[in-house]
């Protein structure tokens, strides 16, 4: 480990639990993305692309599952 690792890995582990939580992330927010409202501002057809283009496995990796219902 690097002289900057070691004085980074020191500054990160003291201060670590002195990192502010965002407070932009409303309850309105959140509820926009679990209710997937985002979806609204694209046409259909462009989701139904993307959405066929999509490798299953990609999408596993990063720990989501592809629907084949959400768009019809």
């Amino acid at each position: 480990m690097g002289l900057r690792n070691k004085l980074l890995h020191k500054f990160i582990a003291k201060n670590i639990h002195e990192i502010p939580q965002s407070g932009k992330f409303t309850e309105d927010n959140r509820n926009y993305y679990l209710s997937e409202k985002y979806l609204d501002s694209y046409k259909k057809k462009d989701l139904q692309e993307i959405n066929e283009l999509l490798d299953p496995r990609v999408i596993s990796l990063l720990g989501y599952e592809k629907q084949s219902n959400v768009l019809s």
